[in-house]
């Protein structure tokens, strides 16, 4: 097979994915040992950035604004925001007082508490249809309450069905002898320690010891991970551009004449709010994501605050694109720059431009 060293050149984002920050810290060892490779040349790559997707960062600022956006986006009454509120407290109490394991537990009550307030609410996105609790097979929600929070936030049928599928024409397939999920339920006791830890430190260490761009994006629509959660955590990060970026303005992503989210930028880090959104951004919008990986290849100062997609004439970006002035794209290398191209024009929006520069 014909070896390609374009991808030496390529530009390249680590992503982690709601609790995948948490276990061992992959994200940030991954980073810097890659960063310290590519200096020492032991590896040819060409790492830029890291993203963040709807990440448990600081579980416990998520838990604590459950009840104020189940409230305001009208999914409790008083009422239900009161007693869900109550059981949060009982998470922060034990937050507050290091009992981490306690902390776990008391999140997952405050989980069923909502699920009744609710009437089966769907974690992942408030808006996806759900039935009521009162039809779903007990017997078959009872035994997933205990469950890791991959499966409380799939309904009994779904998540039955992930197993079924796992367990028959996969597992049949792959010609593997292990049952799916039969080790789910361990491993989550065994991370229950660790579960409800913020790692905002971690964040903090990628923007004050590292040139590596940090992405955050989150849903509109999820709950488990709420952006005004992740919001919180991220105005407190101590950074030595922290006030710089919590006064600077927020910009107004439109793709294709429709404001998918917004998205906010000082030096190295940016957050994004993606728009009709839930947990699985990627899922649910799939083309709103593609800006962001568009700014990873190209500075901030020199973007559009607004980008506007083509599906005519492909090949107009290539002037604007790979001449515009950044140190980010390899001019010397025709070969990354066609890998850059093509990257930036496989999406189903083939072409895109600069519809004015930031800042004029």
């Amino acid at each position: 097979m014909a070896k390609d060293f374009s991808f030496q050149f390529n530009p390249f984002c680590l992503y982690a994915k709601d609790f995948s920050l948490i276990i061992k810290h992959p994200v940030y060892e991954y980073s810097i040992s890659i960063l310290q490779a590519q200096k020492t040349g032991t590896i040819k790559s060409n790492l830029k950035g890291i993203a963040l997707g709807d990440s448990w960062i600081s579980p416990i600022d998520s838990v604590m604004t459950w009840a104020p956006f189940l409230l305001n986006t009208g999914m409790v009454d008083t009422k239900g925001f009161k007693e869900i509120d109550a059981a949060a407290q009982k998470v922060k109490n034990n937050v507050e007082l290091g009992n981490w394991r306690s902390a776990t537990q008391e999140w997952s009550n405050t989980e069923m508490v909502i699920l009744e307030k609710t009437d089966n609410i769907d974690f992942y996105n408030i808006l996806t249809k759900q039935p009521p609790l009162r039809f779903f097979n007990y017997q078959k929600f009872f035994l997933l309450k205990n469950k890791p929070v991959m499966y409380l936030n799939l309904s009994a049928d779904e998540a039955f069905s992930l197993e079924n599928l796992m367990n028959g024409p996969v597992k049949k397939a792959l010609d593997i002898k292990f049952v799916h999920g039969s080790q789910s339920s361990d491993v989550f006791e065994y991370l229950a320690e660790d579960f409800m830890k913020p790692v905002t430190h971690i964040v903090e260490a990628l923007l004050n010891e590292t040139d590596l761009k940090v992405f955050v994006y989150n849903g509109q629509m999820d709950l488990i991970v709420d952006t005004l959660g992740t919001l919180h955590w991220v105005e407190k990060l101590k950074w030595k551009d922290a006030d710089t970026w919590k006064n600077s303005d927020r910009k107004s992503l439109v793709v294709k004449s429709i404001i998918e989210g917004y998205f906010k930028v000082q030096d190295n880090f940016r957050m994004y709010w993606v728009n009709r959104a839930g947990h699985m951004v990627r899922t649910y919008k799939a083309l709103s994501l593609f800006p962001l990986s568009f700014h990873i290849y190209y500075k901030p100062q020199a973007i559009a605050p607004r980008l506007i997609y083509y599906k005519e004439n492909p090949k107009s970006i290539r002037s604007v694109h790979l001449t515009s002035a950044n140190s980010d794209v390899p001019k010397d290398n025709p070969v990354a720059q066609e890998k850059i191209l093509q990257d930036l024009t496989s999406n189903a929006y083939t072409a895109h431009r600069y519809e004015e520069k930031r800042n004029e």
